[in-house]
């Protein structure tokens, strides 16, 4: 289903899944949005989290607390009956 983004819409399943291997392949996540599914239709809840790389942080370093500042919000996020999904952006 389209809706104007390009990219993967995970359930918190997946996106915990995908963050770990980006993480395993050195890739950073520098950050996410969250989408709700309402009547079919996938729309943002306005929802996100960024991470960005700190003065002297190694790449290495960057990479691990993007993982874990990505998997903090993805596990807390409360969906309170809801169909939620995410999308995360990783580092190009």
């Amino acid at each position: 289903m389209a809706i104007g983004v390009h990219n993967w819409a995970l359930t918190k399943e997946q996106a915990l899944i995908a963050a770990d291997l980006l993480a395993a392949e050195g890739i950073a996540i520098l950050g996410g949005d969250v989408y709700e599914v309402v009547c079919d239709v996938i729309q943002p809840t306005y929802d996100n989290w960024y991470c960005e790389r700190l003065s002297g942080e190694s790449e290495a370093t960057f990479v691990e607390r993007c993982l874990l500042k990505t998997r903090s919000y993805i596990a807390g996020y409360e969906a309170k009956g809801r169909t939620i999904l995410f999308a995360i952006v990783p580092q190009v």
